[in-house]
């Protein structure tokens, strides 16, 4: 393979892998520890829906507290939240695999650049 060739396909890679990372945005946050936070509070929203004589976790409580909503009232948000991310996730990462697998393949820069839009245009429509 030719070193201009190489390049595109490597370029191509990122923007797929940063595109990926731009629509997962649309369901999580990035903030430093905030992977740990959203573990606790699906446990916490699963719980307190499985059995809603409980008593609602810290971060149940606090959300509810601040936001002037009840405490299933937030766990159920959640849940909710966590259902739309768990659909799109999948797709998601396959497109972002497939995506970059198809401009490897590409023998030609219009190749690249046709399999790059395919799978740009793709990882977009996740959020549709």
């Amino acid at each position: 393979m030719n070193a201009p060739l190489a390049k595109l396909k490597f370029l191509a890679c990122q923007d797929i892998d940063r595109k990926a990372g731009e629509v997962r945005l649309k369901f999580i946050s990035a903030a430093s520890g905030q992977q740990r936070v959203y573990e606790r509070k699906r446990a916490e929203a699963a719980a307190l829906v499985a059995d809603p004589q409980s008593m609602p976790g810290n971060f149940l409580f606090a959300e509810a507290q601040r936001t002037g909503r009840s405490a299933m009232e937030v766990a159920q948000a959640i849940l909710a939240a966590v259902c739309r991310e768990d659909l799109a996730a999948p797709f998601i990462e396959a497109e972002r695999v497939g995506g970059k697998r198809d401009v490897r393949l590409a023998n030609s820069p219009e190749a690249v650049a046709a399999a790059l839009a395919s799978s740009l245009a793709a990882l977009e429509a996740a959020t549709d």
